[in-house]
């Protein structure tokens, strides 16, 4: 797996080679997915769905900002299904028995 640099090279990354970081981002995403055994799907639609977003920001605060939002929102379901595991499992609806009238 790619070591993460410290921090310092990541700030400079970001102000002198943003391309550079963008790759470093990508290989560390791609192998975090790679080595998810059930969650590969999901975790590939969230990498796309965060991309999708992030290209409609202007400067880095709207990226930083937008990320942090999402993690929050993924954070605070996880939370949920673990102190309240029934919220999980409740059917989304009532199945009804079609009654077919014969002629």
């Amino acid at each position: 797996m790619t070591q993460l640099p410290d921090f310092d090279t990541l700030k400079w990354l970001a102000e002198h080679k943003p391309e550079q970081l963008q790759k470093l981002q990508t290989t560390l995403s791609d192998e975090a997915i790679s080595s998810s055994v059930r969650n590969q799907a999901q975790l590939r639609c969230l990498i796309f769905h965060l991309h999708q977003k992030l290209n409609r920001c202007q400067n880095a605060y709207q990226r930083c900002q937008l990320t942090m939002d999402l993690m929050g929102d993924k954070l605070s379901t996880l939370s949920m299904v673990i102190n309240e595991p029934s919220f999980v499992k409740q059917p989304a609806g009532e199945v009804v028995q079609f009654i077919h009238k014969q002629q």
